[in-house]
């Protein structure tokens, strides 16, 4: 639960940062066309436009940048939260096995497992620090070769992505629920979505698979 709130808050500050953004862009907009206005019209000795006409010029500029941002409306590639996180009450192992299965049907295997909860059981003893953090916490780790190479066509960098990972994990105060969670590709722009987009879609497929099994039950 702790996690789902941290989230939940950052994807909302991200989302005020981008609109709070695209506001002082169009501001910053509309009093630069209301001064350019006001100069032309002191050296061609014109008419001033009156205080309304000023106030409609400066609301339209602003409106008209808001509106031309998408970021707006459709919010930004860095703005989606950065970790997705589903739940399901089910037997942890039973999940496990079925993420392998559904990895097996599309022709993918687990390339290694990464034993989080037990390196931090055994750390923790060692640093005197006891506190259960997970009871179960699992990292699979997987590839496509087909959408790697799409993926590394398009950029190199996006190597930075690779193995592919979902966690997989219950927490001590709620063992019976477990958490599957991977974090999104997010690059500093939205160039390459057409290309990571794919992962997504895998990852989300193969927790799909899994997750809608229990909750018809």
């Amino acid at each position: 639960m702790f996690a789902d709130e941290q989230l939940k808050t950052l994807d909302v500050r991200l989302w005020a940062y981008a609109h709070l953004k695209s506001l002082i862009l169009g501001v910053s907009s509309g009093i630069k066309i209301v001064r350019t206005l006001r100069m032309r019209g002191m050296k061609t000795g014109r008419r001033r436009l009156n205080p309304a006409m000023f106030n409609a010029v400066f609301l339209i500029t602003v409106i008209f940048v808001l509106c031309s941002n998408p970021e707006v409306f459709a919010g930004c590639e860095r703005c989606r939260e950065p970790v997705v996180i589903h739940s399901v009450y089910a037997d942890y192992d039973e999940i496990w096995k079925g993420l392998e299965i559904a990895l097996n049907e599309r022709g993918l295997t687990v390339s290694s497992v990464s034993h989080v909860g037990e390196m931090l059981e055994r750390t923790g003893k060692e640093l005197g620090r006891t506190r259960k953090i997970f009871e179960k916490a699992n990292v699979m780790e997987f590839c496509s070769a087909v959408i790697s190479r799409d993926m590394m066509e398009r950029n190199p960098h996006f190597l930075a992505f690779c193995p592919y990972q979902i966690m997989v994990y219950t927490l001590p105060d709620d063992e019976k629920k477990v958490y599957l969670s991977y974090r999104r590709l997010i690059w500093r722009d939205d160039s390459g979505r057409e290309v990571l987009e794919p992962v997504e879609r895998l990852i989300e497929g193969l927790i799909k698979d899994v997750t809608e099994m229990y909750k018809k039950q």
